[in-house]
């Protein structure tokens, strides 16, 4: 492969990467929303079945997440491994190869995915196991 096709593969990987994780907080986000507004009617084997299908569902993701990334692992590899050149020759591709190894920016991401995940099971068995409350007070307007 050229340094273009490999470029525009990673490019396309790390797009499919960020629509996932979109989807996945959109999900997350809705389950949030279901349990403060419906948390009249969660019991506990409402809130069994959604904890199961909302893990069964993140598992999904974070598998395909997996797959991807180690896809790009692959392409940055052919990318340094391009014949003449040990390292990439464009500054996309050096940005590229940054971003998609960036530690700081890949345990940034991981951090909110497992903070939002557990906030939304949080959520979902606050409503379930205090039927009527709110998960956090109203507060009287200042006067």
């Amino acid at each position: 492969m050229t340094e273009f096709e490999i470029l525009y593969l990673l490019s396309e990987h790390n797009n499919r990467i960020w629509e996932i994780i979109q989807f996945w907080t959109g999900v997350s986000f809705g389950l949030i929303a279901v349990a403060h507004v419906a948390n009249q009617v969660i019991n506990k084997p409402i809130a069994i079945v959604l904890s199961i299908l909302y893990t069964a569902f993140s598992m999904f993701l974070g598998n395909m997440l997996l797959i991807i990334t180690g896809l790009n692992n692959a392409l940055i590899t052919d990318l340094t491994s391009l014949p003449g050149t040990a390292v990439a020759r464009t500054q996309i591709a050096r940005l590229l190869i940054q971003i998609s190894t960036d530690g700081e920016g890949i345990l940034l991401i991981v951090t909110a995915i497992v903070g939002t995940f557990i906030a939304a099971l949080f959520f979902l068995w606050h409503a379930a196991l205090n039927p009527g409350q709110q998960a956090l007070p109203e507060q009287e307007p200042a006067p």
